[in-house]
């Protein structure tokens, strides 16, 4: 489930959610992560909002769109949205996303307060054994023309994975269970 993290104390307070398209997953399978950021502060404007997010090595990030990805029309709009970092196979990685524009305070006229929300298509490793795929999101920002009163929130998601296989002798389980059986 999505928590917020207090910031810093900057003027600003911005807030990030992250929500994954799925609660269960295996490998081999495929889902998405919704990554949310807004101001929440109803009399300062942020900016320099970069949203980062340490990929885990059971995922392989294969697209990140956004509503107004590519048109000049829309502000502010993600400037670069990027993973670097991946192993072989194009797994893990750090996910970077720059916003052009700042976020207005709630309620301002002036312009948007939220930042167009990102989706992360990724694809489970088919080698995965992970019981828990933990993912937390950090968006970072400073107060408009300040960029010394800096501040930083967060959120994650937690899918559960297949597991681990199971191992053991098979032929067992019968007598196994008979002998729990047996003991009742």
């Amino acid at each position: 489930r999505p928590r917020i993290t207090p910031n810093s104390g900057t003027n600003t307070e911005l807030s990030i959610s992250k929500v994954a398209s799925t609660t269960k997953t295996e490998p081999g399978s495929s889902f998405s992560y919704d990554i949310a950021v807004a101001n929440v502060s109803d009399d300062s404007a942020a900016e320099g909002v970069i949203v980062t997010d340490q990929i885990p090595q059971d995922l392989r990030v294969t697209d990140v769109t956004w509503p107004g990805q590519g048109d000049d029309s829309v502000f502010p709009n993600w400037e670069t949205c990027e993973v670097t970092g991946q192993a072989t196979g194009g797994y893990g990685g750090l996910l970077t996303c720059r916003l052009f524009g700042p976020l207005q305070p709630v309620g301002a006229n002036a312009g948007a307060s939220a930042a167009p929300t990102l989706t992360l298509a990724v694809t489970v490793n088919p080698s995965s054994t992970a019981n828990i795929i933990k993912n937390i999101a950090v968006v970072d920002y400073h107060t408009f023309g300040d960029p010394t009163d800096q501040g930083r929130s967060a959120a994650d998601a937690t899918v559960v994975g297949a597991g681990l296989p199971v191992t053991g002798s098979v032929g067992m389980l019968p007598f196994a269970i008979g002998g729990v059986l047996a003991l009742l």
